[in-house]
C-alpha cells in the first residue's frame, strides 16, 4: 500500500507555498498543441462542409435548370404530401 501512495503522491508536505508550486497536471506545455490540433480540426471540418454543401447545391440548380422551376414544384407534390 505505501508503495501505491508514494507512486500517487504530489511529493508535497504542505501548500503553505503556493508560488513554489508548480501545474499539477499532465501535458504540461503542449496545451498549445492540442489548441493547434483542434482549430485545424475545425477549418478542416468546415471546408469539407462547405464543398458537400456546393456539391448538392449545384446539383439542385443543375437539375433545376434541366426541369424548370414549374416542374420542380409540381413534381415535388406527391400523393405523399401532407400538403399537396
Amino acid at each position: 500500500m505505501s508503495a501505491l501512495v508514494s507512486v500517487l503522491s504530489t511529493g508535497l508536505s504542505s501548500f503553505s507555498n503556493p508560488s513554489q508550486i508548480g501545474p499539477m497536471y499532465p501535458g504540461v506545455g503542449v496545451e498549445w498543441l492540442l489548441v493547434l490540433i483542434l482549430f485545424l480540426a475545425w477549418v478542416i471540418f468546415h471546408v469539407v462542409q462547405f464543398r458537400g454543401e456546393t456539391k448538392e447545391f449545384k446539383e439542385i440548380a443543375e437539375e433545376v435548370r434541366k426541369r424548370g422551376v414549374d416542374n420542380m414544384m409540381n413534381a415535388a407534390k406527391t400523393k405523399d404530401d401532407p400538403f399537396a
